[in-house]
């Protein structure tokens, strides 16, 4: 089609897919004056717009009195189709309005062509009709996996949801809108308002918020068993009435550089409040592991490194070098007058990664057997990073005691809620 000039106030600004952006017309006002008007808008044939929306408010900024068109001629459903695809080949669309695009070409698609919809092709039909993701595949140059994506993240996303975040980052980062789309209704909305206000960066951040609030708007008393207990606080300062109380402290303090002189607070922690016959369990990544165990060698004596193999290897990056990583060590130490179990196996099998909960939370399944074989029924273990609560939830169904704790409100809250999860049957370590 050949563009043809016609006056601006000819053009019928309806409804749009897209809201005006007032940055982005003045962006291409400044464009135009000095480039010209590179692509054309489109009209119906009664002057009604099409596309190029941010292009005639540049143009009448630019105080110009005619503007270069191209006419689209068919039913209001091809000119959707028409104001859809432009848009999708610009390149300033976040992620999030791609998959809004993409989901409405589809809606659009399937109208004019229902056959579309189906699996296969027609019996009777004489014209083969693709099915949509091959059709916009072929249009957008997207993977038809890639279109799939799209339509589904948009699908999933309650409206109201994706009008609150859409000029957020995560509006164009695809891990944030996946974690957001895999949220009940509800909560989407409530997280979209805290990233929409800036209370919280990422969907991680809103959610642990959210959980937070959750749990200093409860009663504590109550709640959990009177043998199992999840305080909130530092570990250095609110387990200090367990003093030569407790049988084994069984915990994952984080592992990065700047949290190793927690391993020595730790030591010192455990020193005082281990029994003679007690054990400390700390798991360790490899990057620290000789500063972490001269930490704890501190207060505690060293007995030997478990090594918990992983089920599925992965890989980590240390000094610029890729290690597969098939296996984490567990380290083991005692009192300095105490002593560890007469027998013990040194390898323990994992049951696999487990985060969704907690950035550090570890596989449930190998807990089992720390607990087992290294406490009896009725002992009390701690953890001071208590995090989602896996062993809280694993002495519970062992029969062990347990008090944890961590300086996070929102972990706090998620493990309390496994543990009740747990005392109810929905929650198995």
């Amino acid at each position: 089609m050949t563009p043809a000039k016609i006056p601006i106030v000819s053009v019928r600004v309806g409804a749009r897919k897209r809201p005006l952006d007032s940055a982005k017309v003045a962006e291409l006002a400044a464009s135009i004056a000095e480039l010209g008007l590179l692509q054309p808008i489109g009209v119906r044939p009664d002057g009604t717009l099409v596309y190029g929306y941010h292009r005639l408010e540049a143009c009448k900024q630019l105080g110009w009195t005619e503007i270069p068109a191209v006419v689209v001629d068919g039913d209001d459903l091809r000119a959707e189709l028409a104001e859809i695809s432009e848009n999708l080949i610009r390149n300033e669309l976040t992620l999030l309005e791609r998959a809004e695009h993409l989901a409405q070409l589809k809606a659009v698609y399937e109208q004019l062509y229902p056959n579309a919809r189906g699996v296969g092709r027609p019996t009777k039909n004489g014209a083969t009709v693709a099915p949509f993701s091959e059709w916009a595949a072929g249009q957008t140059g997207l993977a038809q996996r890639t279109v799939q994506h799209y339509v589904q993240l948009a699908e999933s996303i309650a409206p109201a949801v994706r009008d609150a975040i859409r000029r957020t980052p995560i509006a164009s980062d695809g891990a944030e809108l996946k974690s957001l789309a895999s949220l009940e209704p509800q909560q989407q909305r409530a997280v979209a308002e805290l990233i929409a206000s800036r209370e919280a960066g990422s969907v991680r951040e809103a959610t642990r918020e959210l959980a937070r609030r959750e749990f200093l708007q409860c009663e504590s008393a109550g709640e959990l068993p009177t043998h199992v207990q999840i305080r909130h606080g530092d570990f250095r300062e609110v387990l200090s009435d367990l003093r030569g109380q407790v049988d084994a402290i069984i915990t994952d303090p984080p592992y990065p550089a700047e949290y190793v002189p927690l391993f020595g607070d730790l030591a010192r922690i455990a020193a005082e409040l281990l029994k003679p016959s007690g054990v400390l369990i700390a798991y360790s990544g490899q990057a620290h592991l000789i500063e972490g165990l001269t930490a704890l060698a501190s207060h505690l004596r060293y007995w030997w490194t478990l090594a918990l193999r992983h089920q599925h290897a992965g890989y980590v990056v240390h000094g610029g070098r890729r290690v597969i990583n098939r296996w984490k060590p567990l380290l083991l130490f005692t009192r300095k007058d105490g002593c560890a179990p007469a027998e013990f196996a040194d390898l323990v099998e994992g049951t696999g990664r487990e985060k969704e909960l907690h950035i550090w939370q570890q596989s449930a399944g190998e807990l089992g057997y720390l607990l087992e074989t290294f406490t009896r029924a009725g002992d009390l273990v701690i953890d001071p990073f208590v995090g989602s609560g896996t062993t809280a939830v694993a002495c519970l169904q062992l029969g062990r005691r347990f008090i944890g704790c961590d300086i996070d409100a929102g972990a706090v809250a998620i493990a309390r809620r496994r543990v009740q999860d747990a005392i109810k049957g929905g929650d198995h370590a």
